[in-house]
C-alpha cells in the first residue's frame, strides 16, 4: 500500500529535522552561549524551535504504527487534563482528524460519543508520560488488530 510506504519516509524525515535541531543546539552552546542570551531574538529563535520540536515529537507518537486505513484507529489520543489543557485538546487526536474544523473545546465531547465506543482501547492513553513510557516498553505496534 502507498500509505505505508509513506510513513517510513515522514518519520525519517521527522528523525532528521530532530537531529539538526540538536546539532543547532549544541553549537550554540559550545560557542558563546552567555553573549547569546542577552539577544532576545536569540531567544524568541530558541523557545520557536524546541516548541515545533515538541509538536514533532508528540506527533509522532500519535501516529507511529497506527492503522492508516482504519476509520478510528489511525491515531492515539491522550485524554488527560493536563496535556489537552497545554495542547488544546490535541491530544483527543483522532477527534481532531475526523472533524478537524470542531472547535477545541468540543474535541473531548466528541471523543467521549463519537469516537471511544469505536477506537481499539489500547489507542487511548491517560496521560502523554503514559505514553511516552508505552511506546518505550513496546516500540512495536501491539494494539494493531
Amino acid at each position: 500500500m502507498q500509505a505505508e510506504r509513506h510513513i517510513p519516509r515522514l518519520r525519517h524525515r521527522a528523525d532528521l529535522r530532530t537531529l539538526v535541531l540538536v546539532a543547532l543546539a549544541l553549537i550554540v552552546l559550545a560557542g558563546n552561549w552567555t553573549g547569546l542570551l542577552r539577544h532576545p531574538a536569540t531567544i524568541a529563535a530558541s523557545v520557536g524551535l524546541s516548541f515545533i520540536s515538541c509538536i514533532v515529537g508528540i506527533n509522532l507518537l500519535q501516529h507511529q504504527d497506527c492503522d492508516v486505513a482504519s476509520e478510528f484507529d489511525h491515531s492515539r489520543n491522550v485524554t488527560g487534563r493536563l496535556t489537552n489543557w497545554l495542547l488544546l485538546n490535541n491530544g483527543f487526536h483522532t477527534a481532531h482528524h475526523l472533524r478537524p474544523a470542531l472547535h477545541w473545546s468540543r474535541l473531548p465531547e466528541f471523543h467521549r460519543h463519537h469516537v471511544r465506543p469505536h477506537i481499539n482501547p489500547a489507542l487511548d492513553h491517560p496521560g502523554i508520560l503514559a505514553l511516552v513510557i508505552e511506546r518505550l516498553r513496546r516500540p512495536t505496534a501491539s494494539h494493531v488488530r
